[in-house]
């Protein structure tokens, strides 16, 4: 008698789309198909199933032809955790799902906005659109890579990182957003940007007046350093990496902290301060540089209070 689980599975002509039979009830949605997706070498003969009837808005395969199965799992784990926080940072904050996963010699992940249904349906494909952002950057080199990265602004940082992984593994990345001719970046390519990307900008030092509410300050008696905490006004200005409204300021001077002490803590004030910017053009942001330094404060004649400045908030 033949073994049942040694029966071959019958094989689908590529291309082809299986309608289900219908489901025990409880089981997935009627409207669910079988969808062809890649094998590490073939876009056929594999298929998933996905909860949605579209195919996955981006598709990654990494493959180290000298790593064992377990070892290669192990990088492709690091490499997802890389890539989720890279299409998030790019798409808007949204975060996007494995629809699933083709183990083998290589090992290709499926990757999808969240699932229709399960939410609101939105009309941006936030993970097709920052796939396709990076298989732009993957396809550059030298200056024109550089120019699109701080086109790109601070996201771009994650790139970095992934580029960075990818040439420390040693491993090779096939990139393909959907509808897209796929991008390769090996660790050779992905060293070369890693350099390049990677460099310090030059740095320029700016000023501006923060109006705000100080709120507390912290310093050492034994050190001529410190910092403040203060809650911005709505016409404020802040530094360009600033997205709320509670800001911290150091300062390194006895005379600073003797005005911030004399009666200006809970206080209105207008406070000097100096912010580094990068020059255009040498080098891409970075969040340690984000430190404001403190130049002056005095009392300010606008009208504040911590109060008013959170009721304005939740209006």
């Amino acid at each position: 008698m033949d073994d049942p689980g040694s029966a071959a599975e019958p094989e689908d002509e590529p291309g082809e789309e299986l309608e289900r039979t219908d489901p025990p009830a409880g089981s997935e949605p009627q409207h669910a198909k079988h969808r062809q997706v890649p094998k590490p070498k073939k876009l056929e003969d594999k298929w998933f199933m996905l909860g949605w009837e579209r195919e996955p808005a981006l598709l990654v395969t990494v493959k180290d032809e000298g790593a064992t199965s377990g070892a290669r799992a192990g990088v492709a784990g690091r490499l997802l955790e890389a890539i989720d926080q890279l299409i998030e940072t790019l798409g808007s904050g949204v975060p996007p799902v494995v629809a699933g996963a083709v183990p083998g010699e290589s090992i290709t992940v499926l990757l999808d906005d969240p699932l229709p249904g399960a939410q609101t349906a939105i009309p941006v494909e936030f993970t097709h659109s920052a796939a396709v952002k990076v298989k732009d950057l993957i396809e550059l080199e030298g200056q024109d890579l550089f120019a699109s990265a701080i086109k790109i602004g601070p996201s771009a940082n994650k790139y970095v990182d992934f580029v960075r992984l990818v040439s420390t593994t040693g491993v090779s990345i096939t990139w393909r957003p959907r509808d897209e001719k796929p991008a390769k970046l090996d660790p050779d390519r992905a060293t070369r940007q890693h350099a390049l990307l990677s460099s310090e900008p030059e740095l320029r030092r700016v000023e501006m007046t923060l109006i705000g509410v100080l709120y507390r300050v912290i310093s050492d008696p034994t050190k001529i350093e410190g910092s403040i905490g203060i809650k911005l006004a709505k016409e404020s200005r802040r530094p360009p990496w600033q997205t709320g409204s509670w800001i911290n300021v150091h300062f390194n001077r006895h005379d600073l902290e003797a005005t911030i002490k004399d009666g200006l803590i809970g206080e209105p004030v207008e406070a000097r301060v100096e912010i580094p910017e990068p020059v255009p053009g040498t080098g891409l942001w970075k969040s340690d540089l984000q430190r404001v330094e403190l130049r002056s404060i005095k009392s300010s004649p606008t009208p504040l209070s911590i109060e008013a400045l959170l009721s304005d908030e939740e209006e």
